[in-house]
């Protein structure tokens, strides 16, 4: 069995996760009925975009607030002019600019995470050498952890090898992360994104435990969970073994070669509310599941070894 539910039972008894959903593929429909779909659906959370339209960060906290829902992360467009480690610091300046933005946003909306990544989504050449764009990651997410101090973390997320050349596995996010060396920095974990890049992907999200601020779960297809071929129950376990704290996030996208586009289209409707309920309702049956299987499990440890303290038997080192 595994030690850490004998020795730390209270991890199997904690609270459920909290659950949001991101935004992003609502496409240009008004914020505020995307954001009254997720509190209808019964979510705690919300994940917002990182280019919401045509409404302010302050009318987004007071239709949060309004809703009871908390900002959870807000998820960065990283487009071709946003990019802090292109040969070009105009660019450079653009993405830092961009993102220093989502940070005083994070600051209104009241959300401790913003998701990064150092190179803009498509990118998958490189434009200096590897070391230099390295160097330049480095160089501009120390500068935005220290704008951020105090104000929410950045979350850096690995990306599969058709949307970026840079930082594809949960271990090349670690190690930027450990090289920029600042509290508000961290990584997150994609579970589409993982399926891609990762030969142990659970094996990935334990060495990640000590870096890890955020996740987003989504199916093999990108599309809601229960829809496609992975097995979300591993996933959980593992979080719940690792004390996992921070918030689940649902982000879905069409399997298609431009999915943001065909999102803006509304070529997607069932990434409104038929993905959004079914999302949450199949994670929490999933996490239902595995918790109350850990605690049976638990429960049976903890009667083995009172048994065998009362007949007298003690473990010597």
């Amino acid at each position: 069995m595994d030690t850490d539910l004998v020795d730390g039972t209270d991890r199997v008894d904690q609270k459920a996760f909290a659950y949001s959903y991101n935004m992003v593929t609502y496409g240009n429909e008004d914020p505020r009925r995307g954001l009254e779909r997720i509190a209808l659906a019964g979510y705690e959370r919300v994940e917002l975009s990182g280019d919401p339209l045509d409404i302010s960060p302050q009318q987004i906290r007071e239709a949060t607030d309004g809703l009871g829902l908390q900002v959870s992360s807000i998820s960065s467009l990283l487009g071709p002019d946003r990019d802090l480690c292109h040969s070009d610091p105009d660019i450079r300046r653009h993405g830092y600019d961009y993102l220093q933005g989502l940070i005083e946003m994070a600051a209104t909306v009241k959300s401790p995470i913003v998701n990064v990544h150092p190179s803009a989504v498509n990118r998958t050449q490189l434009l200096s050498s590897a070391e230099q764009e390295w160097e330049w990651s480095i160089q501009g997410l120390r500068a935005l952890a220290h704008a951020a101090d105090g104000t929410c973390r950045l979350a850096v997320e690995p990306w599969n090898r058709y949307e970026t050349h840079l930082v594809n596995t949960l271990a090349e996010a670690m190690a930027l992360v450990e090289a920029i060396d600042h509290p508000s920095m961290c990584v997150m974990a994609d579970t589409f994104h993982m399926g891609i890049e990762e030969s142990d992907p659970i094996g990935a999200l334990r060495r990640a435990a000590p870096l890890l601020g955020h996740v987003h779960f989504a199916d093999n297809t990108r599309a809601a969970p229960g829809t496609g071929t992975i097995d979300f129950a591993p996933y959980v376990e593992t979080l719940i073994n690792i004390d996992y704290r921070g918030t689940v996030t649902f982000e879905l996208f069409p399997a298609k070669a431009r999915p943001l586009e065909s999102v803006l289209s509304g070529d997607a409707p069932e990434f409104f509310d038929l993905y959004t309920r079914a999302s949450l309702t199949h994670l929490r049956a999933v996490e239902h599941r595995v918790r109350s299987r850990l605690q049976l499990a638990a429960g049976a440890d903890r009667s083995i070894d009172g048994g065998l303290r009362r007949d007298g038997y003690h473990e010597h080192g």
